[in-house]
């Protein structure tokens, strides 16, 4: 694959920092842009061909035919907004796809060979998705866990217990702990009594525990599961239920399509947001005892609008490293460094501002009921 990565600069800071990336990944990379002293850029990796970009509106214009005759497969530019869409707009006028995101460049390279693949297989049967360090804002929720804990509990489930990194915990305070999950990978990681089972069909019975905990679980539950997920904790809570999840999480942040399919979802696997007034009503029949904040200090925030700006019209994504579509098992951050434009810039700027006006919640909450 071959990319014509367009710059209004000779060599800017953001093309010395993908260029690199985008050789090293095996794909042909032609530069267009102004000659400096006379000449090609001192500063242009070897690797890499080069085109003098002619000054003026004309001279975009005079780029179609030299920019055909040098069979690139693809475009790419990194610039302010008018001269990104003139960009757009050349690619678009000789039938070549246009990419605002340098990774997607990489992703079809790296496709274009490969196999159709069948759908990507859960990751929570892999065991490397358990074996990943902890976090201090997950060790901060989980020491508030500990303390949420009323003192007359003598039995409890943990719902979806996963690796039992939270469960190992419990047990040290509580006589009797038995973690649930339906990944036979996670419950390898649990020291005390397990169940495998799906988390809206617990096969215990009614008032089996004194508390049931249900922690990072709901948030990504499908409709459906979710209603009956709820039901089953309250059915087997004799007494309390101990619920956790993200606090006026911004989903959209985490939302991102793939480049070769089209796929489009959410990286954390999150499917519905959370305030306190949520929660205040989530268990018909329980009353809220105690709500706490937990996690890290401040919430990650991005204003919806900015936000909107930020991935359809600069094209720039929040990827995970370890980003796979669902539908085609396409690896979709393959440098694990990000794209920056003018406008992704802009939005980032303008949404510090806005989010250091606004009164900021912990990332985490956690809530504690009782049946009435």
């Amino acid at each position: 694959m071959k990319v014509c990565v367009i710059d209004v600069h000779a060599y800017c800071e953001r093309s010395a920092r993908e260029i690199p990336l985008l050789i090293d990944a095996g794909v042909e990379v032609l530069l267009v842009s102004p000659a400096r002293d006379g000449g090609r850029p001192m500063d242009i990796p070897p690797g890499c061909d080069w085109l003098e970009r002619p000054g003026g509106v004309a001279g975009w214009w005079a780029l179609r035919g030299r920019i055909g005759r040098s069979q690139a497969d693809c475009v790419h530019s990194h610039c302010k907004p008018a001269p990104m869409a003139a960009a757009y707009l050349l690619a678009r006028s000789i039938g070549l796809p246009f990419h605002r995101d340098f990774n997607e460049v990489i992703i079809h390279h790296a496709e274009q060979d490969r196999p159709p693949q069948p759908a990507a297989s859960n990751p929570f049967e892999n065991a490397s998705h358990w074996e990943r360090h902890h976090h201090p804002d997950e060790a901060a929720r989980i020491a508030a866990t500990l303390e949420m804990l009323p003192s007359d509990v003598d039995s409890l489930l943990d719902v979806g217990c996963g690796d039992g990194r939270v469960t190992n915990r419990l047990a040290e305070r509580i006589p009797r702990v038995v973690g649930v999950d339906a990944s036979a990978a996670a419950l390898r990681y649990v020291d005390g009594e397990t169940r495998q089972g799906r988390v809206d069909h617990l096969d215990f019975p009614d008032d089996a525990f004194d508390l049931v905990a249900c922690l990072e679980v709901i948030e990504h539950l499908p409709a459906g599961v979710y209603e009956a997920c709820l039901a089953e904790i309250q059915r087997v809570a004799r007494r309390y239920v101990l619920v956790g999840v993200p606090l006026l999480e911004t989903l959209a942040v985490k939302n991102l399509p793939c480049a070769v399919c089209g796929h489009r979802f959410n990286q954390t696997g999150h499917r519905r947001r959370f305030s306190k007034r949520d929660l205040e009503r989530l268990l018909p029949g329980m009353r809220l005892l105690e709500f706490r904040e937990c996690g890290a200090p401040q919430r990650h925030y991005y204003n919806r609008g900015l936000l909107m700006v930020r991935q359809r019209i600069a094209g720039v994504y929040n990827r995970s490293p370890d980003a796979v579509c669902p539908g085609c098992g396409a690896r979709l951050f393959p440098t694990n460094v990000h794209e920056r434009n003018s406008i992704s810039d802009a939005c980032d700027v303008r949404n510090r501002k806005l989010r250091d006006r606004l009164p900021m919640t912990q990332s985490h909450c956690l809530a504690l009921f009782e049946h009435r």
